[in-house]
């Protein structure tokens, strides 16, 4: 992303490593019992999916246009 110059790859960094501390709380929930087993693949759903659609999107759309196939 750094390398391929996406004006928008502060935004999509700070996606992921949000979605990694979310991801360390709901662990450390789960380990204590406090969540059940299911939250965390309904959460990494929740947010790859809409993620992917968007983010990803406009990422893979502008290497397109600056000629990455």
């Amino acid at each position: 992303m750094e390398e391929a110059g996406f004006p928008e790859r502060e935004a999509h960094v700070a996606e992921h490593s949000a979605l990694i501390e979310h991801a360390k709380v709901r662990l450390q929930l789960f380990r204590n019992g406090a969540i059940g087993a299911l939250v965390m693949p309904n959460f990494l759903k929740a947010w790859l999916i809409p993620h992917m659609q968007i983010m990803d999107r406009k990422y893979a759309a502008f290497l397109r246009r600056h000629g990455v196939r």
